[in-house]
């Protein structure tokens, strides 16, 4: 039987890569927001419905976090599928956000 103590590092690691996506994706919400506001297009079909304004997609995105979160719980906790499948999830929203913010500076003005 696994221990407590055994658990732990697999799970804080696991943990740190959520609450990093949880960060990214308000980056995304807020870099996605000035580009929106200079001119550009949200392409995200999902997410186009509520850009409006600030509140909603910080919302959602919370709330997906949160999901995914749940979903963590119910997983072993040294599943290196897991672990390695948020890392991707991970590297794939710094990369969103890293383009958004490239997309950004080559915007005059901003």
């Amino acid at each position: 039987m696994i221990g407590v103590e055994t658990m732990r590092p697999a799970m804080s690691g696991r943990w740190m890569l959520t609450a990093s996506l949880l960060v990214l994706n308000y980056l995304d919400v807020m870099v996605t927001r000035l580009v929106l506001d200079a001119g550009g297009r949200e392409v995200n079909p999902l997410m186009e419905p509520v850009m409006d304004g600030t509140l909603g997609p910080v919302l959602v995105k919370t709330a997906v976090v949160a999901v995914i979160a749940l979903l963590l719980l119910a997983c072993p906790p040294r599943s290196r599928l897991v672990d390695h499948g948020l890392a991707v999830v991970v590297g794939v929203y710094a990369v969103v956000v890293s383009w958004n913010a490239l997309v950004l500076a080559q915007v005059p003005g901003v």
